[in-house]
């Protein structure tokens, strides 16, 4: 196990159990976004960076969703939440064609040179007239908040986030 994924074992399973036991705005907006643009259900969900699967849940009411993440702990605790959904741990994006791609709050944890590729790994899995959903919790990056997204932002893409930046900034951030 290397270094990141070690970090990312822990972190995802200790916010992903922190999001389940207490309300949190950021999710509820995200929800009421994807609420607003997605008309419909019987489709196929993708949720990348799902964690313990909070917003994987809120998903589930438009069709089949497949939840992946780093953690393989987080997997474990979301495949016990979220009944309703399947999850795979590990790096591998699962394959096949989706509706619907959701990366909330998860491209900033990927290394800026990273990007180009792992957005293209999601825009081969997305089926013509597919939505792909991307948030960022930088307030410079609020552009990104939304659908429709084939390629991040210009100010999504300025940090490149290591799991010790990110910790540095985390501590900061939450205290």
């Amino acid at each position: 196990m290397d270094e990141a994924q070690e970090y990312y074992e822990h972190f995802s399973l200790v916010v992903g159990q922190r999001d389940w036991l207490r309300p949190n705005l950021r999710h509820a907006r995200l929800r009421r976004l994807v609420d607003e643009e997605i008309d419909g259900s019987g489709l196929r969900v993708l949720d990348v960076g799902c964690g313990a699967g909070v917003m994987t849940s809120h998903m589930t009411r438009y069709g089949e969703v497949v939840g992946t993440d780093f953690s393989s702990s987080a997997i474990e605790l979301a495949r016990k939440l979220v009944p309703g959904a399947s999850f795979n741990a590990g790096r591998e994006l699962p394959g096949g064609e989706f509706d619907v791609i959701t990366i909330f709050d998860v491209l900033e944890h990927i290394p800026q040179f990273e990007r180009p590729a792992f957005i293209g790994g999601l825009a081969r899995r997305l089926a013509p007239q597919g939505r792909l959903f991307v948030s960022t919790p930088y307030p410079r990056s609020r552009a990104t908040v939304g659908s429709r997204a084939t390629t991040p932002s210009r100010s999504s893409t300025r940090r490149s986030s290591s799991p010790t930046s990110w910790r540095k900034r985390r501590r900061r951030a939450c205290g």
